[in-house]
């Protein structure tokens, strides 16, 4: 029986308002091999471990977290998730079951992903709320200072302009644990909760 891949995770985050309507947690995703310009996470780009993340597990506490700190959804980041998708896609069934919204950024064109064959990547597509989708350009994200990647709405729970609030703000992140943590928020328990999740999983 084959094991089930693990998710690799970068960093994380509780609390965020730019990353989707209202407050969000954040999953940031290691590895990613489109090099856009001018990336915002060149440390996420490396395929190499860092939190590797058992699906069910892992899924779980982001929804007590989503739940304690008061967050709607869950935002996906990276890193490119798309470039873990089956990994992805069996956390998201389990968010999805728990009526837990997701939206994914991905440095992917929306005409890529849907045409994609790509099973998971098709399943992903029936169960995430909306996608955020389209390189990064630090040139074009300088000069616009809003939205320019190309928002697809795939569910009814937002609305484009829903996403399109989102991303006209800006928050302030502080860092511990290898973790990304937003500055505000009960982030003292939040940490606890990551320690545990890391001592839990396989870290490298």
């Amino acid at each position: 029986m084959a094991l089930e891949p693990l998710l690799n995770v970068a960093a994380l985050a509780a609390g965020s308002t730019i990353n989707g309507p209202g407050r969000r947690v954040v999953v940031w995703v290691q590895g990613c091999t489109l090099g856009c310009t001018g990336c915002a996470n060149p440390a996420y780009q490396p395929h190499e471990p860092r939190h590797l993340m058992e699906h069910t597990m892992f899924a779980d506490k982001l929804v007590e977290l989503c739940q304690r700190t008061q967050c709607e959804g869950v935002t996906i980041s990276g890193g490119e998730p798309f470039q873990q998708a089956e990994a992805l896609l069996h956390m998201c069934e389990r968010l999805h079951k728990r009526e837990i919204s997701i939206i994914v950024f991905s440095g992917y064109s929306w005409e890529a992903i849907r045409r994609s064959r790509n099973r998971s990547i098709i399943g992903l597509l029936n169960i995430i709320d909306a996608i955020i989708s389209g390189p990064f350009n630090e040139e074009v994200w300088k000069r616009d200072k809003g939205i320019y990647k190309k928002i697809v709405v795939l569910s009814k729970r937002y609305t484009r302009a829903d996403l399109e609030q989102s991303e006209q703000k800006m928050e302030a992140i502080s860092c511990q644990d290898g973790f990304m943590l937003l500055d505000f928020g009960d982030m003292v328990e939040f940490a606890s909760d990551i320690q545990r999740i890391v001592r839990s999983n396989p870290l490298i």
